[in-house]
């Protein structure tokens, strides 16, 4: 009996508002090497990997087929759109009043708490410095003030966020994953204290950001020993009396609930689409940790970051999670039969 094996190979395509697709390279890598091709809209495509949100300017995805998979939800702005995140009530989540709407609460807020700090924030999340009360911009509309932690766990003196790759399979019902690998550890390039406003780099993470590797106490465990990021960290912590499954407790508890206050809300968008298996979605949420290890919710990155362009020993994390991630919604169910042989 013979057995025709059907050896096409699968179809992906990117869409992207980037006149270059350098920032996706890891993300083809590993789909070529799982065997795919790339293709275009017009292909009859396996995958379409999205880096910026596609339903508002595709309409024919409101009409794919079975076998089609995006990297995004219908609706998922629920939880990435950084002002709908910061106004949901939780202790994971610093106070958070939206402008203009808020303003008289916030104000009322500020005088019962006059030595706390605020930043403003937009969608953008650019440009975030500590304001004062008069400084607040109250005509920007889809920003927030939020109140500032201002007592963060420091390491060798450097405040630092945590970014935990989590996965969305399924809507209705709610399948939520988190990648243990490994978490992503940033930086800020200055020291915290002496404290000072005006420089950004002291509290504020940007791409230039500090690496882990170049942080005095974690480099005996992260470039000696070859510990992960989280090991480092963990042993770090535990190194200075602490536990740090306090901190990986809570950022599971933060993520399980943003997402289930969110979950009717999306819900209502992807029933208006075609079949809930097409869609999943990878983010990245970002955390701080204050002195005390509580964990309050940054941000909740669509399409994160996986490009190692700019710190290349990141590569191992960004395509560790993409493989994870392609098994777990089946997209990735073998590798291409040239690359066994080699």
């Amino acid at each position: 009996i013979s057995l025709a094996i059907n050896e096409s190979k699968p179809i992906y395509w990117i869409y992207t508002n980037k006149d270059k697709d350098d920032h996706l390279k890891h993300v083809i890598n590993v789909l070529e090497k799982l065997g795919y091709i790339r293709g275009s809209n017009e292909s009859d495509w396996d995958l379409l990997w999205a880096h910026d949100y596609p339903f508002s300017v595709i309409p024919q995805l409101k009409y794919t087929s079975k076998h089609q998979k995006i990297n995004h939800l219908p609706g998922c702005g629920y939880f990435t759109n950084k002002v709908d995140l910061s106004l949901i009530s939780s202790k994971y989540m610093p106070n958070s009043f939206r402008i203009p709407q808020d303003k008289t609460s916030l104000m009322e807020y500020i005088e019962k708490n006059p030595d706390k700090k605020f930043v403003q924030k937009s969608n953008t999340h650019r440009g975030i410095v500590i304001k004062k009360p008069n400084d607040f911009d109250f005509t920007k509309e889809e920003s927030f003030v939020q109140e500032f932690i201002d007592k963060p766990f420091l390491i060798d003196g450097f405040k630092f966020d945590i970014g935990i790759y989590t996965v969305i399979t399924s809507i209705d019902p709610l399948r939520v994953y988190t990648y243990k690998g490994d978490v992503l550890f940033r930086f800020c390039p200055h020291k915290y204290y002496p404290f000072d406003a005006k420089d950004t780099k002291k509290y504020v993470i940007e791409d230039d950001y500090l690496p882990i590797w170049e942080v005095s106490p974690l480099k005996k465990y992260y470039n000696n020993l070859g510990f992960s990021m989280k090991d480092t960290f963990d042993a770090y912590v535990k190194s200075i009396g602490k536990d740090p499954q306090i901190v990986w407790d809570n950022v599971d508890n933060a993520i399980r609930e943003v997402l289930l206050k969110k979950e009717e809300s999306v819900a209502g968008i992807v029933k208006k689409y075609g079949g809930k298996a097409n869609y999943f979605e990878l983010v990245r949420f970002d955390f701080i940790i204050d002195e005390e290890l509580n964990v309050f919710i940054m941000e909740a990155n669509m399409s994160p970051n996986l490009s190692s362009a700019h710190f290349p020993p990141n590569r191992l994390l960004y395509e560790q999670v993409l493989f994870n991630l392609f098994g777990l919604v089946g997209v990735g169910k073998r590798t291409d039969p040239a690359l066994r042989k080699s």
